[in-house]
């Protein structure tokens, strides 16, 4: 027997099947459909756009006028392409511009306070500025300046080209960040791979992962826990230390305003590789392994070695006997000491002040003579525990004359400064 409700269950079928398919075709002409600005206005009123509607997920969208997003807007597999005279800007504070997939090009100006990229590509050729969280899990091509970013996340490959510029108070590397723009970031943690070509200024520089730089890295303080290979030049204000495997090349230049520690506490694993220069003005101490060949060291103040310091380096502690002040570890034979110049801050071109100080030791005047120096140098004299009993500035530009007044026999450091050179070194009064 036929049951009497069959007939009805197709029906219901059928209109369920033609639901989906009208459902379908909506989606295949919005995602094929295109909008482009008419006017300056809001994206979600039509009179803004030339199709009179409000461009959906998968739409083509053309900016070239302002246009002010007053609500969030996820795009995925469509595009949004800004013009030169384009601007797309959030009505409020914390608006969201979401990308699943498809593509954003700007080529005039963003300012939304989130961006969450989680596929697709972005490609930025002007002013972008993310002021919230930057969300980066597309691929990235920056050739104009992402600017005012609080918080960057770095998920896919991120480039910073020639004419980039990228700003943030923090960034996280989970992926590869290329730089061959300027990058001033407070706080970079690198936890995959980082490849300097240019300009970074960091604060805090914590690399756990690889970092290569072949230009320039300023920052004030750095922590490499991961594999650091340095073809540039690394300067620091503060301090650096090294916890994993570190190479410094032939070519390189590593220049610190205070202290270098190559130690790892925990497992005892960090192993430094010096065959070009590093200068320290701070405090020098090696608890693991350094070696090298061809290097060389310049200390300026307190120097240590608990560890192992092996190859052909020189070393030179220009406060001291030019060997470590304390060495509780081992030292190879290979290891010479100040057979190198020892200058603890590199020379601006044409800059090649050379001093000659004597005599020393000396039981009267010690006389310096400065030849190169294009302008007045200050020298100041402390004692062995940091206070400075005489400071004096040059007369003539090349000379200057240490009277003894009274002053103790005893080991005295002094200190000159030149335009942007540092030297450091002892006087011996008898």
């Amino acid at each position: 027997m036929i049951c009497k409700n069959y007939k009805p269950k197709i029906k219901h079928m059928k209109k369920n099947v033609l639901f989906l398919i009208v459902l379908l075709f909506s989606a295949v002409i919005s995602y094929g459909q295109t909008a482009t600005t008419i006017a300056d206005g809001l994206w979600y009123m039509p009179t803004t756009w030339d199709c009179s509607c409000i461009p959906g997920p998968g739409y083509t969208v053309n900016i070239n006028h302002n246009v002010i997003l007053d609500n969030d807007f996820a795009l995925n597999g469509g595009a949004i392409n800004i013009g030169i005279s384009g601007e797309l800007e959030e009505n409020m504070s914390g608006r969201y511009l979401v990308m699943y997939a498809g593509s954003i090009v700007n080529n005039g100006t963003i300012v939304i306070s989130n961006a969450a990229f989680y596929g697709g590509v972005f490609n930025n050729n002007h002013i972008s500025v993310f002021d919230v969280k930057f969300f980066s899990g597309a691929v990235v091509n920056n050739s104009g300046d992402i600017l005012g970013v609080d918080s960057l996340f770095i998920q896919s490959d991120f480039n910073n080209g020639v004419n980039g510029e990228l700003e943030a108070v923090r960034a996280t590397v989970n992926d590869t960040l290329l730089n061959y723009g300027q990058m001033n970031v407070s706080e970079l943690m690198n936890l995959s791979a980082f490849i300097n070509n240019n300009v970074a200024t960091f604060i805090d520089f914590y690399s756990h992962n690889y970092t290569r730089n072949n230009d320039q890295i300023n920052f004030t303080d750095l922590t490499s826990d991961g594999f650091f290979e340095n073809y540039g030049t690394l300067h620091g204000v503060g301090n650096m230390s090294n916890i994993g495997h570190f190479y410094n090349s032939t070519s390189a230049q590593i220049g610190l305003d205070d202290d270098f520690s190559n130690t790892d506490t925990a497992n005892g694993l960090a192993y430094f590789v010096n065959e070009g220069a590093v200068l320290v003005s701070g405090s020098f101490f090696n608890g693991d392994t350094i070696t090298g060949a061809g290097g060389h060291f310049c200390i300026g103040d307190a120097s240590s070695n608990d560890g192992a310091m092996l190859g052909t380096f020189d070393f030179c502690d220009i406060t001291g006997s030019g060997a470590p002040d304390i060495n509780t570890g081992y030292i190879s034979s290979g290891i010479t000491y100040c057979q190198s110049p020892c200058s603890l801050s590199a020379s601006e071109p044409g800059n090649t002040a050379a001093f000659t100080i004597y005599p020393n030791p000396s039981d009267d005047k010690v006389f310096i003579n400065c030849d190169g120096c294009r302008n007045n140098f200050q020298m100041t004299v402390s004692d062995m525990l940091g206070n400075i009993v005489l400071s004096q500035i040059s007369a003539g530009n090349d000379k200057i004359i240490i009277t003894r007044d009274g002053l103790p026999a005893g080991i005295y450091i002094y200190q000159i400064v030149s335009g942007d050179q540092l030297f450091k070194g002892k006087i011996v009064l008898q």
